[in-house]
């Protein structure tokens, strides 16, 4: 867990040790992107009512999944991007959904998953976070993905899993395995099962960053403390202020 000061500084971070890891490790440059994941600020105010742009939701939830399922190996984190409550990790965790080829799930599942996850129904599906049900077809458009994917089921089975071109609708590859991630790191709360709505019992209280640190079992380390210390000083006096 790699704490850097600012914004700027995560990207150069990241592109630095997805370098070394992938030459350490022999890792391939996709592998490399999947084991170093940043994590940067939401980036507006959580009082004036904005939310963060899709990208950088996305982004923050892939890399608290990835924390959750102990799947990265590096995590580089703005000092700001520690600050804002989360779902903790359970509840980002029943939102995350894993396909794979011959594996059971029906289509009707399958979409509540994706409303759960915070995609937006929408046909023909075209942009980043959109999803479409057709009897035993589900496309969906993951964050992350360069095109949309299209599950199709015979009865709860997944038969065919590919990526696919929306202009042509025609295939671009065939996949064993999809992971669609959550569009946010704010979800809906919900009961436990056989008691919704009741908040005392909900699997999804506000959480914080440490509670997946924590998950993980990972390692801080802080490049820069004390200009580290000074923008989250900063940060935390403006969110106050607020």
């Amino acid at each position: 867990m790699v704490v850097v000061p600012g914004d700027a500084d995560v990207d150069g971070m990241v592109a630095d040790a997805r370098f070394f890891l992938a030459g350490l490790e022999g890792l391939t440059r996709s592998d490399a992107e999947g084991r170093v994941l940043p994590f940067s600020s939401p980036e507006v105010d959580p009082y004036r009512g904005m939310t963060p742009h899709l990208d950088v939701a996305s982004s923050r939830a892939r890399a608290l999944a990835a924390l959750a399922l102990r799947q990265a190996r590096i995590v580089v984190a703005s000092a700001v991007s520690l600050l804002p409550r989360l779902s903790p990790p359970d509840r980002l965790l029943l939102a995350a959904v894993d396909l794979r080829l011959g594996g059971a799930c029906s289509p009707t599942d399958l979409a509540d998953r994706l409303v759960d996850a915070g995609f937006t129904r929408s046909d023909p599906v075209e942009t980043h976070g959109e999803f479409c049900g057709r009897g035993g077809v589900v496309d969906m458009f993951p964050a992350g993905e360069s095109f949309p994917i299209r599950a199709e089921f015979v009865g709860d089975n997944i038969e065919s899993l590919r990526r696919f071109d929306p202009a042509t609708q025609r295939s671009v590859a065939t996949l064993d395995h999809v992971a669609v991630r959550p569009l946010t790191d704010q979800l809906e709360r919900v009961g436990e099962v056989g008691d919704p709505g009741d908040d005392e019992s909900a699997v999804d209280r506000t959480g914080t960053f440490s509670d997946y640190v924590r998950r993980a079992a990972a390692r801080y380390v802080v490049t820069e403390p004390a200009e580290t210390a000074d923008r989250l000083r900063q940060a935390a006096e403006q969110l106050r202020a607020s």
